[in-house]
């Protein structure tokens, strides 16, 4: 399996939310901050073939960094990570006691519902900087 730019991009954003992660089989990878305040999801155009966990999320992404085009092979207790030639090769171990951990949280149903897309939301972004604000509000129409 080879991880998209994309992929790598949700991963290094959750490791700033949370440090470790729990990956589950499929295309959506879940993070919680360790206070609970955060909830991120990400549905991703990699489709991840098994459970693992990763303790240092940041470490695992610098491992990806080792080589040119990152390639995984996966094993029950660790990732094999090599590059295109496969000639480097790295074995990154799971994080053992991820088992019980999860990040996934059930969350109610939600009473607004909405979609901002990255282009409204840079727009959003560069119209707040040039005016200096450090807030938005986000209010619905009629009522």
């Amino acid at each position: 399996m080879t991880l998209s730019e994309n992929t790598i991009k949700v991963l290094k954003n959750f490791a700033t939310i949370n440090p470790s992660i729990k990956i589950l089989p499929g295309k959506e990878l879940t993070t919680v901050a360790e206070a609970k305040n955060i909830l991120s999801k990400a549905i991703i155009e990699d489709e991840f073939p098994q459970e693992f966990g990763i303790y240092d999320l940041g470490s695992f992404i610098s491992t990806l960094g080792l080589v040119d085009t990152p390639n995984l092979k996966f094993d029950e207790k660790y990732v094999t990570i090599f590059d295109s030639t496969g000639r480097s090769k790295i074995r990154y171990f799971f994080d053992a006691n991820q088992e019980g951990n999860s990040n996934q949280v059930i969350m109610p149903d939600p009473q607004v519902a909405f979609t901002l897309t990255p282009e409204t939301f840079g727009k959003i972004k560069k119209a707040a900087g040039t005016l200096g604000h450090n807030q938005i509000s986000i209010t619905p129409n009629n009522g």
